[in-house]
């Protein structure tokens, strides 16, 4: 606020920095982790489509599900699922690698054994060829993580799927003349979906 000539604000709080601002831009950097970008401010903006393409990630998964049906697709997408998994019964179907990881081996074990409990929570001895081609096709996998709230040293309780189609990564981001801060991260649920 801007009173006599005087400025009236209240202190900043340090935010962490995403990037430094190097190269002007009106484009923030492209992360890959499917979070939408929102901007302090009031400005709203519309578009028409006039090509029929998908609007949303929702739309563009449902498409991606929809061709997934087709005959030709299916076949290509089952062979290539079928080659991320091991069929051999004297080793595992899928593993986690570790060996370039400058750890202690009983990290590693601890790491290891972690991972094979996550296996079993979701059930992968059976259903991981489903939960694969879940990925490749929606192109991300949502899970709610369930511990007991009382006792949460036990460790996670259950895995329960979630729809990509009704979840969304919100990223909310202040721009300075030379840097781009993270003001906050979370994820939006919506049982209808976005």
């Amino acid at each position: 606020m801007e009173l006599f000539g005087f400025t009236i604000k209240r202190k900043e709080e340090e935010l962490p920095q995403v990037v430094a601002v190097t190269q002007p831009s009106f484009v923030p950097p492209t992360n890959d982790d499917g979070a939408v970008i929102v901007s302090g401010g009031g400005v709203v903006g519309t578009y028409v489509d006039l090509e029929g393409t998908a609007r949303t990630e929702a739309e563009l998964i449902t498409r991606y599900r929809q061709l997934s049906l087709q005959p030709e697709i299916e076949t290509a997408v089952e062979e290539i699922v079928g080659e991320m998994i091991s069929y051999d019964s004297n080793q595992e179907q899928v593993n986690i690698n570790l060996d370039d990881l400058e750890f202690s081996k009983s990290l590693k074990d601890k790491i290891t054994d972690e991972f094979d409990e996550v296996k079993k929570l979701l059930d992968f001895s059976s259903s991981g060829f489903d939960i694969i081609r879940r990925w490749y096709i929606d192109g991300r996998l949502y899970y709610h993580v369930i511990i007991d709230t009382n006792s949460p040293q036990d460790g996670i309780k259950e895995l329960r799927y979630i729809d990509p189609r009704k979840i969304r990564k919100i990223r909310e981001i202040k721009k300075d003349k030379k840097t781009i801060t993270v003001q906050n991260e979370y994820y939006m649920y919506n049982d209808k979906g976005f």
